[in-house]
């Protein structure tokens, strides 16, 4: 008989070797003898292979993971314009923001005429012109003057002086102070801060009512004027 015509005896399905002819279970490791082998113990560490899995798997995950994104970008776009309130658009370069009801040019004026006007001083208050009965001698020369004693209140600062106008009724009968107002003349200006001064007149000046009006006066300006309150009393 040759080599060939030997017969093989059956082999454990895991490669141990047949002690014994009629051998039905492995003596190592217990498997039936001519059974296939069974699979390979999975390595430690190691994740066994999800039943029917496939290859059609990394496409399909690689898809639902594009969806998810996709849903992700598009509640972001919806939920931006109602989660917070919208950025104001950016000003251009040199603009400026002006209230149309005011423009600098208005401003600068309106402002300009304020300080202006803060600085021109108060009219004086309580004006009053009286004049002395009798005579008085003239303090620059040897005749006689009536003497008329002015004074008035003032919030003027004390740098403020005042000027007093003067103007006459005449012999006129119809003639008033209101309506020779006019025609006032100055008869002086006052030391600064003053407020009280006399007025000296020769006697022989002409008939009809003296009237008179005063103004505060600074280096900026001058007020109204304001009339004596004789000048509502007919002489």
């Amino acid at each position: 008989m040759t080599s060939s015509d030997r017969i093989t005896p059956p082999l454990c399905p895991n490669g141990h070797p047949v002690t014994f002819a009629g051998q039905r279970f492995c003596e190592v490791c217990r498997s039936p003898i001519g059974a296939p082998a069974k699979p390979a113990a999975p390595k430690p560490g190691g994740l066994p292979a999800a039943r029917g899995a496939s290859r059609a798997t990394p496409p399909l995950l690689l898809g639902l993971a594009v969806c998810l994104v996709m849903v992700a970008l598009a509640v972001f776009v919806v939920a931006k314009p109602f989660g917070g309130s919208p950025a104001s658009p950016p000003l251009a370069t040199g603009t400026v923001l002006v209230s149309p009801a005011v423009t600098p040019s208005a401003t600068g004026t309106a402002l300009a005429s304020a300080s202006t006007a803060a600085r021109v001083p108060p009219a004086p208050t309580n004006f009053t012109a009286t004049r002395k009965n009798g005579s008085v001698p003239c303090p620059s020369a040897d005749e006689s003057c009536s003497e008329t004693d002015l004074a008035w209140r003032s919030s003027a600062d004390p740098e403020t002086w005042f000027r007093v106008y003067w103007a006459g009724t005449g012999e006129d009968p119809a003639a008033t102070c209101q309506t020779v107002q006019a025609q006032a003349t100055t008869r002086l200006d006052t030391e600064p801060a003053a407020r009280t001064v006399q007025v000296f007149d020769p006697m022989a000046l002409g008939g009809g009512q003296i009237c008179y009006w005063i103004t505060a006066v600074n280096s900026t300006g001058e007020s109204a004027q304001v009339a004596a309150a004789s000048n509502n009393v007919s002489p």
